[in-house]
């Protein structure tokens, strides 16, 4: 497949998609939720604007969620080389070219703006990150005219017959880098381009300049947006360690997603808005965050630890057998999943880009796991005896796999549990004093969040 023939259903595509979309809905990530997207409207042609914070990630959490076989644009600079090239054409990328591409390469956006007509008549779904760049942070950047112009020029191009709707996607990860976190997807209402031709007509830069400027407040009401810079770290903070307490005083029954990406909404639009009114209650709150943050982190602590007095003794006793007898499945998924999981840790440690990391274990991980797994159960389909054993060994192999990690995890925890309560019996002064500005930060936010709550609110 080529540039060509790009909007064209593929058998092969569709082979690669449904496997590396298991991979990635069900391995990756411990869990994918998106809401939202049952009320798209059906078989019109879309284009989804993507917030862009994760690099290649942001694009494919919208296509494993998306039906069919959606085309995406990326900068032109990772098709240079021919071979690339015709991967990232396989897996339906087109090229956008920018002004730092140089001035002449411009010209070439417009093939991928001739077929971008195609994809949009064909509906399969054009997929855009409109900020033009990624950022590790939770906030929307200004967006390019790159995707008021697709628009346009594509209904331009067919008498403005099409009917292309804009819509906004919003993205939530529970951490960027970690495998096995969680992954959020908000569509919101698309916007109509129909409700701006006749701007577009009159004054094509204005038409566009209003499109953006609709789509910027609706990519904001689908996504966590801290508009501060100079506070963003304070009150990014302050999203983590406050959220379990606005779950409970917005009654959601659980701090999972949804749920999770409301109370941390809701939050952070109280914070932005009383770092606009009222700043120096965002200032008050910033040493001690930082101050507070420090300590947890030379405790080798987490901020759910701090959320009790004492955790149950008898809970921890519990947890802590459990996991004394599950030992040896640990052990066995260990030592036939280790060099697969790691082989991705190492080979993502020369890239400088952080924010690459995730988008490089994914695609190495899918493709070292695949390969890994396919030897090894040749290996024992070949060697093992009987039939019973070979089958019993290969669901053994990554199914250990998964609870071996998440073993590693709970263990940490109940460490992390212990220590916490060890050091309170003991009445360690640096815990108590972490302890004390945890709560003392707490009681700040009550105060300054309640209000935004109550009912006439």
């Amino acid at each position: 497949m080529g540039m060509h023939n790009i909007e064209k259903w593929s058998l092969h595509y569709m082979l690669l998609k449904t496997a590396s979309g298991f991979w990635h809905n069900r391995i990756y990530y411990r869990r994918v939720t998106a809401i939202n997207y049952d009320k798209l409207p059906a078989d019109e042609p879309l284009i989804f604007a993507t917030v862009h914070q994760n690099a290649l990630m942001d694009a494919l959490a919208v296509l494993y969620t998306l039906k069919g076989q959606p085309v995406f644009l990326a900068r032109s600079d990772i098709f240079r080389k021919s071979l690339v090239a015709r991967i990232l054409y396989f897996i339906k990328i087109l090229p956008i070219f920018r002004i730092r591409d140089g001035i002449s390469a411009l010209k070439q956006n417009d093939a991928t703006f001739n077929k971008t007509i195609d994809v949009l008549k064909n509906k399969n779904g054009l997929v855009i990150l409109p900020e033009g760049f990624h950022e590790g942070k939770r906030r929307l950047k200004p967006l390019k005219k790159g995707i008021a112009r697709i628009g346009f020029q594509a209904e331009e191009a067919s008498d403005f017959s099409l009917g292309i709707k804009i819509v906004p996607v919003g993205l939530d990860y529970s951490n960027y880098f970690n495998f096995r976190s969680e992954l959020f997807l908000n569509f919101g209402e698309p916007v109509e381009l129909s409700d701006y031709f006749n701007l577009y007509r009159e004054n094509p830069a204005r038409g566009m300049n209003k499109l953006l400027e609709e789509l910027s407040k609706r990519l904001r009401k689908q996504m966590i947006h801290i508009e501060s810079k100079g506070q963003y770290e304070v009150i990014d903070l302050l999203r983590e360690i406050y959220r379990t307490r606005m779950v409970k005083l917005m009654s959601f029954s659980t701090p999972r997603y949804p749920y999770r990406f409301f109370a941390d909404q809701k939050l952070i639009s109280i914070l932005n808005q009383v770092q606009k009114e009222q700043p120096s209650k965002i200032e008050e709150l910033s040493p001690k965050v930082r101050s507070m943050t420090e300590g947890v982190r030379s405790l080798r602590f987490r901020y759910w630890v701090l959320q009790k007095d004492l955790h149950s003794f008898p809970v921890l006793i519990l947890k802590s057998l459990f996991m004394v007898f599950s030992f040896p499945v640990y052990i066995w998924g260990v030592i036939h999943n280790y060099l697969p999981y790691k082989i991705p840790v190492w080979l993502i440690r020369p890239i400088k880009d952080v924010m690459f990391h995730s988008s490089f274990k994914f695609v190495i991980s899918f493709l070292v796991f695949q390969i890994y797994y396919l030897l090894l159960f040749i290996i024992i389909l070949i060697f093992a005896d009987p039939l019973w054993l070979k089958l019993a060994y290969i669901a053994s192999v990554p199914v250990s796999g998964l609870f071996a990690f998440h073993y590693y995890l709970g263990v940490k925890k109940i460490i992390a549990a212990w220590r916490y309560n060890f050091m309170v019996l003991a009445r360690n002064r640096k815990l108590e004093t972490v302890k004390k500005m945890y709560d003392e930060i707490i009681g700040i936010t009550d105060r300054i969040v309640k209000p935004f709550l109550t009912p006439e609110n």
